[in-house]
């Protein structure tokens, strides 16, 4: 069963969004590459991605740890998404995305993101 790991929001200040959740609910600080830094609460991930190109503030990808591709892909096309998950590049944490009926992005990972 898919159990959700991951949420990015896209904001214009990432130093403020990073303290305000280190500080007011204890996450951690697991890593951070150009344009985001990645939380962790030992469960659930949290990107805070920098604003940039079309990228419009507040919610950006959710993200589900998956078992394998073909039960979600299945449960996918059930549900009315039109296309199979797209491969994300190797350095992304994800290796698929496909978009919701609304367009909101979702990664699906089989191997997760690191929780430290």
């Amino acid at each position: 069963m898919p159990r959700l790991r991951h949420l990015a929001i896209v904001t214009s200040n990432r130093e403020r969004m990073v303290k305000f959740y280190t500080v007011a609910f204890g996450m951690r600080v697991i890593y951070a590459r150009p344009g985001a830094t990645h939380l962790s609460d030992g469960e659930f991930n949290l990107a805070i991605r920098d604003k940039s190109g079309n990228l419009k503030e507040g919610l950006c990808v959710i993200g589900f740890d998956v078992d394998d591709t073909k039960d979600i892909s299945d449960a996918l096309k059930e549900a009315g998404v039109p296309s199979d998950p797209a491969h994300m590049p190797k350095e992304h944490d994800a290796e698929y995305r496909v978009p919701d009926p609304d367009g909101n992005l979702i990664d699906l990972s089989i191997h997760g993101w690191p929780l430290v």
